[in-house]
Order: structure tokens, then C-alpha cells, then sequence
């Protein structure tokens, strides 16, 4: 993925545009364990980082979330 500018994004990125919904819980995992690996190293509370970092923890639980909805509705298999 291009343009990411801090190390946890791509594997955000990938989670966000997954299309495969049997993919979508691995992403979405990889992504989770890629900004924790990055909370585990220094960083400013108040930086853009940080910032960044808790929008896409949030961006996270609503695609998780928003999937689990879907597999309801639709009789589905949650994963």
C-alpha cells in the first residue's frame, strides 16, 4: 500500500478495503495487532499519531461491527 505514513497503516488500509469477508476478520485482527506493537513503543498522547491511532481503532470496531450486523441479518455464520 502506498502512502502510509505511519508503520500501522498499511495493515489498517488493507483491513478497510478487504473485500473478501472470510478475509475481513484476519485483516482486521493484523491490523489490531499492528497498532498495539505501536502503542508498545513511546509515543505523545497528544500527537497527530495518536489521533490517527484512535480513529482507526474506532474505524475498526465499526467495520467489525458492522459486519457482524450483516452476517445477522442475513442468517449468516458470525466469525
Amino acid at each position: 500500500m502506498h502512502n502510509a505514513i505511519y508503520s500501522w497503516q498499511t495493515a489498517y488500509r488493507s483491513a478497510v478495503l478487504e473485500i473478501n469477508a472470510t478475509q475481513l476478520p484476519i485483516r482486521i485482527s493484523e491490523a489490531r495487532r499492528a497498532i498495539d506493537e505501536r502503542l508498545h513503543r513511546p509515543l505523545l498522547i497528544d500527537s497527530p499519531e495518536h489521533r490517527a491511532i484512535e480513529d482507526a481503532r474506532r474505524g475498526l470496531a465499526e467495520l467489525e461491527a458492522e459486519r457482524v450486523e450483516k452476517d445477522e441479518t442475513q442468517g449468516g455464520v458470525l466469525w
